[in-house]
């Protein structure tokens, strides 16, 4: 009987299982907020519904605090002419012409109210600005990357920026009315949002 050579291998040991090769922690970033980007800051993902209304009331002005008072006005109002009709102290034409800006000012600030069935059906469906991004933050510009598209949206094309704990609101350069949402959410760490904060404060004022 053949004696088994001591560096031969069993043919009947089962095959050893491979083992994954063990994933590199994240290197920390080379970045410093107050100083220009030594490497890119990567951001992924995509900007909620919640977020996009958030985004909406930190772009409005200051008095738009103020609005739930204002549909106060037109009601007060509204009432005193009602009152006034009954009572019959004043002609039905000239308190309805009277009235008739009251009521116009309450159906415009209740339509603007109510829920925007269309932003809600893209952001479920991920969609438009909803869409999942990839995005590569430099010192001069950043790429944008998605499924069907990629985009090279230079910092000059803003004016200026607004931001808070929760997302950064970027504003067009003669565009009012149009801006750009950056989520806190798309970045992996509290220092890659600093550093892009003080990228933003290199290029940009903040209002």
């Amino acid at each position: 009987m053949d004696q088994l050579r001591p560096n031969s291998q069993n043919p009947y040991a089962s095959p050893a299982i491979p083992r994954e090769p063990e994933r590199p922690p994240l290197s920390p970033s080379a970045n410093k907020p107050n100083e220009p980007l030594v490497e890119p800051i990567h951001a992924s993902g995509a900007i909620s519904l919640a977020d996009f209304y958030y985004a909406v009331r930190l772009r409005r002005h200051w008095l738009a605090r103020f609005r739930p008072f204002l549909l106060v006005v037109p009601l007060l109002v509204v009432g005193w002419v009602w009152a006034m009709m009954n009572a019959g102290n004043a002609p039905d034409a000239l308190l309805f012409l009277w009235a008739l800006p009251f009521f116009a000012i309450l159906a415009v600030l209740l339509l603007r109210r109510l829920p925007n069935w269309r932003l809600r059906k893209m952001a479920i469906a991920g969609k438009g600005i909803f869409a999942h991004t990839e995005s590569d933050i430099y010192e001069d510009y950043c790429e944008i990357r998605q499924e069907s598209a990629t985009a090279k949206i230079m910092w000059s094309m803003y004016c200026k920026f607004r931001y808070s704990d929760r997302l950064v609101l970027l504003f067009y350069d003669g565009i009012p009315h149009q801006f750009g949402i950056i989520p806190r959410s798309k970045f992996r760490s509290q220092h890659d949002w600093e550093c892009f904060i003080g990228l933003l404060d290199r290029k940009m004022p903040r209002c």
